[in-house]
């Protein structure tokens, strides 16, 4: 018999290579119809038929080399035990089953001697004859299409909270396929709790399941839900479960959908302090044309490293404060999403970003929202995010400081083996500070930014390498300003350098960066005196930041020269942009959102600059201060020619709003530092 389109049941036998193409996933959809039920109804005399799903679901991965006849017998072996289930589950009864599957070509020849990825590479291998063998006598056999390599859902994980409230950030991993291969819908729904696992698969979507969102990422709006859907969500969380539905574009049938429930939804976060700023940097302000045309909304955030959050230093000395639950890593990326999906900056900066985390949720969130981004792995620490439809990026380019001093500056390197020997020796390869450009063109004014993004060392007393690091990422700037200068002679070109500086308003960095030049007898350049040095066996980067923020009391008197510091110069100069006198010193800059009511009597930290905007951007157990900072980059003759607008602020907290935790991080907020910004308009003059 030659089996046709309309002989073929329901169900589907997908064949798909793997991502390494060493193997090969198996699934096997079948959904239990009249003509199987009917043929396993001769052989039991049920007292019940209760409702239950008819949609039968096998997946394996296997060797592309397995022999085809060592397959069957594991794929017989599988199916079997989902038949039984099935049988159990809908008529309470059990039943002597076996099955037996061949892959036949349009003529019903099967394909025995073979391995798996000959089925693959056979183009005329169409369908899968499976027979079922009932009390080792009565045999029925059943045909299904066969499709290969078509892109399968291999698992799914949310790798934050589900929280009311927050977003739900899913990580999914495929085999053959990718995000757009499929579309995605969200459902609430309302079920018995003591039906509840923790997660499941599940067949179809259940009954009273509202839909919420049709996004990869799920916003969980729960004002929007109720509104759109005119209900009320019971306060108990314990009511719900979510579920997650993803479709293969390329098919129709529903079969393929795969559909996830997760049945523990914590409940919401009270509001706090947090939303304030968030509202105000991104109310509506009323601003000329020429001003809109050319505002950039700039925001940097150091998003606190997973790993180091969670050390016994963190947990036992900088977050006492914070409950151990709020330093989770899941907490804190329902609160990262939260923030990065709220701030909708036009450039954002974020330090401390592992890897991981990166790639499986920070990117994944952040392409959702319409941003591109920089990030190079072997560099980790740093990325930059801009938003697609307002920049197209030029270049990017991101470099360790240690090879740019080894390379770039023989003779720096050379004077500080006399004068910081135990520098070079004990630290400077475990320094894993770098320096990230991105070079962004507007597509509407096709004005050219140049942003530089950094986390420079952070010990108490690294301020020595905190100058050496600013000089170099000055210089490093300049490169590529004077070549897009050369490049694009007649463009408007701004460079901005922000992170994480780890400096006061009064470190000598930061007088480098503001007034272009550092002498050699300046005050920071006997930190290298003081700065405690270990064997590279023993300590690493993120061991020593246990010592950073304290107060240095412990650290040893190593002498390691008289004559410590340098000459510097840079070629050009910073206008620090958190500067709230700036109009005062520059005719040409206009800041047109003052908060005067500023309580800088709050901050503790020593060497605070009370003309900075924020009293603090980093506060801990024993520390609070600003060690972030947004600046731009004045050339020769940049206020001949241009105004600066400081249209708005991300706003700054006030501490006494911190409480009870008064410190951070928070249950409110993930990370110890807060995100700062800027909105600003530079235009002609």
């Amino acid at each position: 018999m030659q089996v046709k389109l309309m002989d073929l049941d329901s169900g589907f036998v997908i064949f798909t290579e793997g991502i390494s193409n060493q193997s090969v996933t198996i699934k096997c959809i079948i959904q239990v119809n009249k003509n199987m039920e009917s043929f396993l109804l001769k052989f039991i005399e049920p007292n019940v038929k209760n409702d239950c799903s008819n949609k039968i679901l096998v997946t394996m991965n296997r060797n592309r080399s397995e022999e085809m006849d060592v397959f069957s017998k594991r794929f017989s072996l599988n199916l079997n035990k989902h038949l039984k289930n099935y049988l159990k589950e809908r008529f309470n009864w059990s039943l002597n089953i076996d099955t037996n599957i061949e892959i036949q070509d349009k003529d019903n020849n099967s394909y025995k001697d073979a391995k798996l990825e000959d089925i693959i590479n056979n183009e005329s291998l169409v369908f899968a004859k499976i027979s079922i063998i009932v009390n080792d006598k009565e045999c029925k056999e059943f045909y299904y299409p066969l499709k290969k390599n078509i892109p399968l859902v291999d698992s799914v994980n949310i790798k934050n909270e589900i929280r009311w409230g927050l977003p739900i950030v899913p990580n999914i991993i495929f085999t053959n396929g990718c995000l757009t291969d499929f579309s995605y819908k969200w459902y609430l729904s309302d079920y018995p709790t003591d039906q509840k696992k923790k997660h499941e698969i599940l067949p179809e979507i259940p009954k009273y399941s509202i839909e919420i969102d049709q996004n990869y990422i799920c916003e969980f709006n729960i004002k929007r839900i109720e509104k759109e859907n005119d209900i009320n969500i019971n306060d108990d969380t314990k009511n719900y479960s979510l579920i997650f539905r993803i479709t293969l574009n390329s098919e129709v049938s529903p079969l393929f959908d795969t559909i996830y429930r997760f049945n523990h939804i914590n409940e919401s976060i009270e509001l706090s302090w947090r939303e304030d700023r968030i509202l105000i940097f991104n109310r509506d302000l009323e601003l000329s044309p020429e001003l809109r045309t050319n505002r950039l909304k700039i925001v940097t955030f150091n998003i606190l490293s997973e790993i180091y959050a969670l050390t016994d230093k963190a947990l036992n000395e900088m977050y006492t404060n914070c409950p151990k639950y709020a330093l989770n890593s899941n907490y804190r990326r329902s609160l990262l999403a939260r923030e990065l999906f709220d701030l909708n900056a036009d450039v954002i900066c974020l330090q401390e970003v592992q890897p991981c985390l990166y790639e499986s949720f920070i990117n994944l969130l952040m392409e959702f929202k319409g941003y591109s981004s920089v990030f190079h792995k072997e560099y980790a620490s740093v990325s930059t995010f801009f938003k697609k439809e307002q920049f197209r990026i030029l270049e990017s380019e991101t470099k360790l400081f240690r090879e740019i001093l080894k390379t770039d500056y023989p003779d720096i390197y050379k004077e500080i083996s006399t004068k910081w020997p135990m520098f070079l020796e004990s630290l400077l390869d475990r320094i894993s500070t770098v320096f990230q450009i991105t070079i962004l063109e507007n597509k509407t004014t096709g004005a050219i930014f140049i942003f530089a993004n950094t986390h420079l060392y952070y010990h108490p007393f690294g301020g020595h390498i905190r100058i050496l690091q600013s000089k170099l990422l000055m210089d490093y700037v300049d490169i590529y300003l004077q070549k897009f200068r050369s490049e694009f002679p007649y463009r408007d070109i701004f460079p901005f350098i922000l992170g994480d500086f780890n400096t006061l308003g009064i470190s000598d960095a930061r007088t480098l960066l503001t007034t272009g030049r550092i002498a050699s007898d300046s005050t920071e350049w006997t930190h290298s005196m003081f700065l405690k040095h270990k064997q590279k066996d023993k300590n690493s980067e993120k061991e020593q930041k246990e010592n950073a923020k304290s107060d240095g009391k412990n650290s040893c008197n190593i002498l390691e020269s008289n004559n410590t510091g340098f000459d510097f110069n840079i070629n050009n100069k910073c206008v620090d942009l958190l500067d709230i006198k700036l109009d005062e010193k520059f005719k040409n800059v206009h800041i047109n959102f003052k908060q005067s009511n500023r309580r800088v009597k709050h901050a503790d930290s020593k060497g605070f600059d009370c003309n900075l905007y924020y009293p603090f951007t980093n506060k801990v157990e024993k520390f609070s201060g600003q060690l972030d900072y947004i600046y731009l980059v004045e050339e020769d003759g940049f206020f001949e020619k241009y105004n600066i607008y400081l249209n708005n602020y991300l706003p700054y907290v006030d501490e006494v709003k911190l409480k009870p935790v008064d410190t951070l991080p928070s249950p409110q907020y993930p990370s110890d530092h807060i995100s700062i910004g800027i909105d600003i308009s530079i235009t002609k003059k």
